[in-house]
């Protein structure tokens, strides 16, 4: 009983002094300035047309949280670490409105075409989605012969109307 009492003042004594402690040391969070911090966004949010297009299919809801496991640069190709992560349609970037001509060649988009914001977002979105798919498929079949678990890595759409619900 005597040893249990003992234990459970340490543990009050420890716990006051980590509070201690914290309080101590809050001071030089006031010292972090804009460029040693980084937000974005987390959750669902909507990726529609450029501001100025008419949209035929409905905008996309894209689950941001689920992509933290790339880096940051895999999607945001251009972005400078310490700059403000511009949007894609951004001028000079994905900005044309419309498919230039011959925006496809050899089944590949052309560095014009890429530039169509819908083409961009194809190749980066659906393209990706379908590599892992083909990957999946790999492991699978391999799985099958070899007669152990399979862990598969999730995937998202890549229907029309998968990622544009009616």
């Amino acid at each position: 009983m005597r040893k249990k009492n003992v234990v459970w003042i340490g543990m009050a004594i420890a716990l006051l002094l980590g509070a201690s402690w914290v309080t101590a040391a809050g001071p030089w969070i006031d010292e972090i300035d804009d460029e040693d911090s980084l937000c974005f966004p987390v959750g669902m949010f909507s990726i529609g047309a450029p501001q100025g297009v008419e949209q035929t299919r409905a905008a996309v809801d894209f689950p941001h949280s689920r992509h933290m496991t790339y880096s940051c640069q895999t999607c945001h190709h251009t972005w400078q670490y310490h700059a403000i992560v511009d949007g894609c349609s951004t001028a000079g970037c994905h900005d044309l409105t419309e498919a230039p001509e011959n925006a496809v060649q050899k089944g590949q988009f052309t560095a014009e075409g890429i530039r169509y914001y819908k083409y961009a977002y194809h190749k980066m979105c659906r393209d990706c989605h379908r590599d892992i798919n083909a990957a999946n498929r790999d492991v699978a079949r391999k799985a099958q012969f070899a007669g152990g678990p399979v862990e598969l890595r999730r995937s998202g759409p890549v229907g029309c109307v998968e990622c544009h619900p009616e």
